[in-house]
């Protein structure tokens, strides 16, 4: 039998998000959420509450390689404590807590 195990040389993948900041948080009427992916892919940024129930969908088009940016209005969200979830191509990538406060 010929088997032979393949050297690994450069085993390094990059993150696929790296750099995630999302401010001010807490925050009174908008939050401007800021990160990196190391390729382009379609991506989703959806808000939660803490009982994991979606209340909305912020984005659903491609993310470019290299630095995002997506602002939001924070307005017509209650007092309180929410998840953003950032997904690409299907995998969760962040879930940040962004807190509302009046």
């Amino acid at each position: 039998n010929e088997w032979s195990h393949p050297t690994i040389v450069n085993a390094e993948v990059p993150a696929p998000l790296t750099a995630v900041k999302t401010f001010p948080n807490p925050s009174v009427d908008f939050v401007k959420v800021q990160f990196e992916v190391a390729a382009a892919g379609f991506g989703e940024i959806h808000l939660f509450d803490l009982q994991g129930r979606l209340l909305q969908t912020f984005y659903e088009d491609n993310f470019k390689s290299g630095s995002n940016e997506f602002t939001f209005s924070t307005t017509p969200l209650a007092t309180g404590t929410y998840l953003l979830k950032i997904e690409q191509d299907g995998m969760d990538l962040a879930t940040e807590k962004i807190v509302i406060s009046r």
